[in-house]
């Protein structure tokens, strides 16, 4: 059987994911060097809505899903290879506004906040491309449905006798 080549490095798949395309090799290894692995087994979870957002995650293989746990519950989107999930709540510094579960065993690549934002920092083309990502999530993403407020209804009460206790009942 051929070879299917030498793994793919660190730097390798961060330089495919869309949002750090446009860095410069020392720089996607230099970052490489800051990052951690992650595995996530199937059914359990990545971090949950509320939660600090301390890091950002790539998803390197595997499947994942984005879900409201608050009511009403819902599922938001499904993550595979090169989707970014937890950047957010890095960038705006709040809780996670959703909770991520691994469908099926999933490996993916963590990038600490603080790691993350030098990189926005240093790199504009990065920020445009992280700009034109959210934008595109935005776009696809279905809005939340209000609740339908209910017409005003009128209801009068005739008495046809005497027997009815209409004052009691209005």
């Amino acid at each position: 059987a051929p070879s299917a080549g030498p793994p793919e490095s660190t730097a390798e798949f961060l330089g495919a994911v869309s949002i750090l395309a446009g860095l410069p090799r020392p720089q996607l290894e230099q970052l490489a060097e800051t990052t951690s692995a992650v595995r996530v087994a199937a059914g359990d979870w990545l971090f949950h809505e509320g939660e600090a957002g301390d890091a950002m995650y790539i998803v390197r293989a595997g499947r994942l899903e984005v879900v409201r746990e608050i009511a009403p519950a819902s599922r938001l989107r499904v993550l595979g290879r090169g989707d970014v999930v937890g950047e957010l709540a890095v960038l705006s510094g709040s809780p996670r506004a959703a909770s991520v579960r691994a469908v099926r065993a999933s490996d993916l690549i963590a990038i600490r906040g603080d790691e993350f934002q030098r990189v926005l920092i240093e790199r504009p083309e990065v920020s445009l491309e992280l700009a034109k990502a959210l934008a595109a999530q935005l776009r696809e993403s279905r809005p939340l449905l209000s609740p339908i407020r209910p017409l005003p209804i009128a209801i009068a009460l005739v008495p046809l006798d005497g027997q009815v206790p209409v004052a009691r009942l209005g």
